[in-house]
């Protein structure tokens, strides 16, 4: 993880800095940026709870306060991690009032999943798919709030 925040950090102040040359209202704007996780290939992977505190102890260092929504991209995450790792962001975004919101660009998470089901049957399995993505864009509003448990949650 301490490469992968390392290697963002770099990134994302290299991107403020040339956000600043080309003269853009960072109050304006809404930086897309990545969370800070193990790679797939590790076999030990960080809790939701640590990648919520290394992604906002990255945010709050390396994006400009007057920036107020960052996006999560959630490439490569399935749903259920996605929406676990955006919660727990929001949690420790609220813990440590970074005076920005987050969400998440979850584009490919919310929709693999109804895409799968529709595609399985297209003309029977419309209404399931369209309850899979309802489903799932009310887990992400959820989480955005950090109010979201995943299923096996025992609180």
């Amino acid at each position: 993880m301490d490469d992968h925040a390392a290697t963002s950090e770099q990134a994302l102040l290299s991107f403020d800095r040339y956000l600043d040359a080309a003269g853009v209202r960072k109050d304006l704007i809404a930086i897309k940026t990545n969370a800070i996780t193990e790679g797939e290939q590790y076999a030990s992977q960080a809790t939701p709870k640590e990648v919520g505190r290394r992604t906002v102890e990255l945010w709050r260092g390396a994006i400009d306060d007057r920036v107020k929504l960052v996006l999560m991209l959630s490439g490569g995450l399935s749903d259920r991690t996605s929406t676990e790792y955006l919660n727990a962001i929001a949690l420790e975004n609220t813990r440590n009032n970074t005076g920005f919101d987050v969400s998440s660009s979850f584009g490919r998470a919310a929709h693999r999943r109804p895409v799968e089901i529709w595609s399985k049957d297209p003309l029977r399995n419309v209404s399931w798919a369209q309850d899979s993505f309802a489903i799932n864009a009310v887990q992400n509003e959820l989480a955005r709030q950090g109010n979201y448990s995943s299923p096996d949650d025992p609180r």
